[in-house]
């Protein structure tokens, strides 16, 4: 049901995902994350959101994403209707994804970024969305945005768009967590969105909120 990029920048210790689908409520079902242990996506066509909590928890007590996921996915008997990417706390990235998801279904992986997409209209689109966070720019939610713009546009989710999100995760600030849960647009809807976090009024008041 869904497209998403999961990225991490160690510089800063900062995570990033995005992720968009043809039905609504994306944010919420998929992402997840803690700076304390690192981000998942969970997506497919029968979500679980439990997994990508459960991963992180194992994720926290120094679990490798690749021995997580294969530890909270052992005793699901669905788990073939669903896909599961994560990042750890040393940037490595591990996917599964369930033969039983619809459409196109494919993933790709490397250090510090995980793409994953099911019910999509190729396989292209997983390359693309890739690209399009190689393309720099000023911040990192901007990329993932853009991110998102290129799958869109090689085709995405053969429904359509519905919804979008980004959630930013660092010890150094607050969750930066923006979403559109529903929008005959939302990947513009979600660009404004971030625009207007970031006005200097308002992304004023935010770094000034407590962080760990």
């Amino acid at each position: 049901m869904t497209f998403t990029i999961l990225v991490h920048d160690p510089l800063n210790q900062t995570f990033g995902g995005a992720t968009a689908t043809g039905n609504i409520c994306v944010g919420g079902l998929v992402l997840r994350g803690d700076a304390r242990g690192g981000m998942t996506a969970s997506q497919g066509a029968e979500v679980s959101t439990l997994w990508g909590e459960d991963v992180i928890t194992l994720m926290k007590k120094k679990f490798s994403s690749e021995k997580a996921i294969k530890q909270v996915i052992s005793s699901d008997n669905k788990k073939e209707y669903r896909q599961l990417s994560a990042i750890d706390l040393e940037g490595n990235c591990f996917c599964f994804s369930g033969k039983l998801n619809e459409g196109f279904i494919d993933h790709y992986y490397d250090k510090n970024l995980v793409v994953s997409g099911n019910t999509l209209t190729k396989k292209k689109v997983i390359q693309s969305i890739k690209n399009g966070y190689n393309k720099k720019s000023n911040s990192m939610a901007q990329r993932l945005i853009t991110a998102l713009k290129y799958g869109h546009q090689e085709g995405g989710d053969k429904r359509g768009l519905m919804s979008a999100a980004i959630l930013i995760i660092s010890k150094k600030h607050p969750p930066i967590d923006l979403r559109v849960d529903f929008s005959i647009s939302p990947l513009h809807d979600l660009e404004i969105l971030y625009q207007k976090f970031y006005q200097k009024n308002f992304f004023r008041w935010f770094k000034n909120l407590p962080i760990r």
